[in-house]
């Protein structure tokens, strides 16, 4: 899984698109911020920040960037998304959505509310297809035990839901009784309870296990993003 506060590829690309908005942004206002900014810090009026040409400040190589930004990918040591190196190395595959479909297929109908045996190979690609386009851990294969589908939330949150509603009965059978009720209306309501513990257990257990496979719905138009820029900077090495 993607740590929640490492930037993906994805948005990492995105920001360099928004690059030329915020480039004339500050071309045209730069100066009234530097000079706020320069008020507040009680810079002197003579300072450098003010000898800054700013309407011919110099403007990156947009496809440059992104094209490093994407090879940076590659071959960080310790870090390199094999992903990423395979659509460098097939450019018009689009094989970042691809590997999305094809991953997302155990996603699909009832495969989604059934548990999946553990498969190392398959979370490495979810893993690194997280990296590119953002945290889709809801497609892993942890094994049949774990508590990331509907089945196998029920199976787990049943029981404790029953229990709990054995400890609650148990613990006011005494004062019920003792108010007067009869025996014969309290084993209704201890009935009630389980049914109350065994209903809340079967929808707290497919909630839980439910919300573990979910995977936003942006994540497609990521993945077809990431691969068309991919065919654009990389394109004519095929």
């Amino acid at each position: 899984m993607a740590n929640p506060t490492q930037i993906t590829l994805c948005q990492e690309l995105r920001m360099v698109d928004h690059l030329p908005e915020v480039i004339a942004d500050f071309k045209e206002n730069g100066f009234n911020f530097i000079s706020e900014y320069s008020r507040k810090l009680n810079m002197p009026g003579s300072s450098v920040v003010f000898q800054l040409d700013i309407p011919n400040f110099p403007e990156p190589n947009y496809d440059e960037l992104q094209k490093q930004l994407i090879l940076r990918r590659t071959n960080e040591v310790g870090k390199i998304n094999q992903l990423a190196s395979r659509a460098i190395q097939s450019p018009n595959a689009g094989l970042i959505e691809y590997t999305f479909d094809q991953l997302s297929w155990h996603n699909k109908g009832l495969r989604r509310v059934l548990p999946r045996r553990k498969n190392s190979y398959t979370n490495y690609k979810v893993q690194c297809l997280s990296e590119i386009v953002g945290d889709v851990s809801g497609l892993k294969h942890n094994g049949i035990f774990k508590m990331d589908n509907v089945l196998s939330g029920i199976m787990h949150c049943l029981p404790a839901g029953y229990w709990l509603a054995r400890g609650v009965s148990a613990f006011a059978k005494g004062p019920v009784l003792a108010s007067g009720m009869e025996q014969l209306e309290y084993q209704f309501l201890d009935r009630a309870l389980d049914i109350i513990g065994a209903l809340w257990g079967t929808m707290a257990g497919a909630s839980m296990g439910s919300n573990a496979r979910y995977v936003s719905l942006d994540i497609q138009e990521n993945a077809k993003y990431v691969d068309g820029k991919i065919k654009t900077l990389f394109g004519d090495q095929e």
